[in-house]
């Protein structure tokens, strides 16, 4: 299990997360919830030790990482997919998963079984990708580095629709592979389509928490606009 207690974080005096506390188990995707400005990158940023820890704990496992590198906590199976895709752009598609290392191996299967509309892209420059689909190529390196937890920063966010269906069969099959994901999402559509709890962030703290098989979208955005 990944879980937060009491953390005070933000950059430098600038405190954006006050008490917050949560709780990922492997298997399981957690939408965290919120208006912009509320914290929920300042959340994933925090797991990762990519800002300023004030207070608080953070464990893996049982392990506590609160005073680990960014690079150690990597290596024990965190991947972070930030808002901005983040891609090697003079290398091609293919080189680009290979650096990840872990389940490619020259085999790029599975890359294409959940993003087929890159599947002839593979050797052509990142770089030369339309926005949305280097979002794509910079989640299918999350996949394919087999993470034991995957914290993914609006990954549908300014997609066009048509993109949107892949990028929801790759966290549904992150899951069926017994990842936990921590999902920072605006829309409490798309948290109820993939979510198993949904958190709800206001001010830097978590504020309410559902079951989304238990919770209507109406409740959802009402609790939103408190």
């Amino acid at each position: 299990m990944l879980e937060l207690k009491k953390i005070f974080s933000g950059y430098g005096n600038d405190l954006v997360l006050q008490g917050l506390s949560l709780a990922v188990r492997r298997g399981e995707i957690v939408g965290l919830l919120g208006r912009n400005g509320m914290g929920k990158t300042t959340t994933l940023k925090s797991i990762l030790r990519l800002n300023d820890l004030h207070a608080g704990t953070i464990t893996l496992d049982g392990q506590e990482i609160s005073r680990l590198a960014p690079f150690q906590i990597a290596r024990l199976g965190v991947v972070y997919a930030t808002q901005e895709a983040k891609v090697f752009t003079d290398l091609s598609v293919r080189e680009n998963l290979l650096l990840v290392g872990r389940k490619t191996t020259g085999d790029t299967s599975e890359f294409q079984m959940i993003f087929s509309k890159l599947e002839e892209r593979l050797a052509q420059k990142a770089g030369t990708l339309s926005g949305g689909e280097q979002q794509m190529l910079a989640l299918a390196r999350v996949f394919l580095a087999n993470p034991q937890y995957a914290l993914l920063d609006e990954p549908m966010e300014g997609l066009m629709t048509a993109l949107l269906p892949a990028v929801a069969a790759l966290v549904a099959e992150l899951k069926s592979q017994n990842a936990g994901v921590l999902l920072a999402e605006q829309s409490p559509q798309r948290a109820l389509k993939l979510c198993d709890r949904i958190l709800i962030l206001d001010k830097g703290r978590i504020v309410a928490e559902h079951q989304a098989a238990a919770v209507s979208l109406s409740e959802l955005q009402r609790a939103l606009t408190l």
